[in-house]
């Protein structure tokens, strides 16, 4: 979280579960929150903290009435990320939202995940008009192609619209843009620190590894996915200080 995204909150914060609320048999919600930054040059104010809070929907609706699509299967997973009383040592950061993409094919550095887009079945003019979803083929590779005949069909599709007002009343003018922006590689060689504690990482174990040097066959391969949130133009890039 700065001008070039080096610097990650999450990765450098002591960690603690907050809440975990059942508030129905088809809704429950854990939060986690962070007070104290480890090696980090920003520092909190009095009560600052970072909170991230999990709500799982067991449901066929829509998190919110403006959203364009319902959730198939019945399953919907809502993050919701509060930053309270930060203050960044260079008053230009920007703040983006950074997904961490991978399948358990190697890719070398050079490669990528393939990426498209397209208009899903279902979706009709709405509050931002008819937009394209941006899909991440899991399985293909922008040069090795097709990785794998065994390898099942496996996507992640993100949602262009993204919420910035929990107020669902003030719908035409709480959802803006959001679109994927740069991949990058994961920087580390040896140790995954920053995902040592992950379930990834106890997962994968040493293949998790990014080795950025010879031949990647063996490890898993990951990048790290940066999200732009704001409509062009709004004001809202500046006003927030997300990412543009």
């Amino acid at each position: 979280m700065d001008t070039d995204c080096h610097n990650y909150f999450g990765s450098n914060l002591d960690w603690e579960v907050k809440d975990v609320m059942p508030k129905t048999a088809g809704e429950v919600t854990v939060s986690f929150i962070g007070t104290r930054l480890n090696d980090s040059g920003d520092l909190f104010l009095p009560g600052g903290s970072v909170e991230v809070q999990f709500t799982v929907y067991a449901k066929d609706t829509k998190p919110y009435d403006a959203f364009y699509y319902e959730v198939a299967g019945g399953l919907c997973v809502e993050v919701r990320i509060v930053i309270d009383r930060l203050k960044a040592k260079n008053q230009h950061t920007r703040v983006a939202p950074v997904l961490l993409v991978f399948s358990n094919q190697s890719m070398e550095d050079d490669d990528d995940f393939v990426q498209v887009s397209g208009y899903p079945q279902t979706v009709s003019d709405g509050p931002l008009g008819r937009l394209l979803s941006q899909y991440i083929l899991l399985d293909k590779r922008v040069k090795a192609g097709q990785v794998g005949h065994d390898t099942p069909p496996a996507y992640i599709q993100s949602v262009p619209v993204s919420v910035t007002n929990p107020d669902p009343g003030s719908a035409s003018h709480s959802l803006r843009l959001a679109n994927l922006g740069y991949r990058k590689l994961v920087k580390h060689s040896g140790t995954a620190k920053k995902y040592s504690r992950s379930l990834v990482y106890a997962y994968y174990g040493d293949r998790f590894n990014q080795v950025h040097q010879g031949s990647h066959e063996g490890y898993v391969g990951a990048r790290e996915q940066f999200v732009n949130l704001g409509t062009p133009k709004d004001g809202f890039y500046v006003a927030s200080n997300y990412s543009a």
